[in-house]
């Protein structure tokens, strides 16, 4: 995703939860760069993509986290 792209995608909510979108949403663009900056400058590789959501009563594979 560039920087332009997750501008776009706070600015809009487009996502899932647990995003705080009221509190993402009244971030300045600035905020929002920073913010992407920061990420794209941790060190290490790329994780993977989350999984996909899962529907109400499924239960997620594996066992739960601790």
């Amino acid at each position: 995703m560039t920087e332009d792209e997750w501008v776009e995608k706070l600015a809009t909510g487009s996502s899932l939860p647990p995003m705080p979108w009221p509190s993402v949403k009244a971030m300045s663009e600035a905020d929002k760069r920073a913010v992407y900056r920061y990420i794209k400058a941790l060190p290490g590789d790329a994780g993977e993509p989350a999984p996909a959501p899962l529907p109400p009563g499924v239960a997620p594979p594996g066992p739960p986290a601790v």
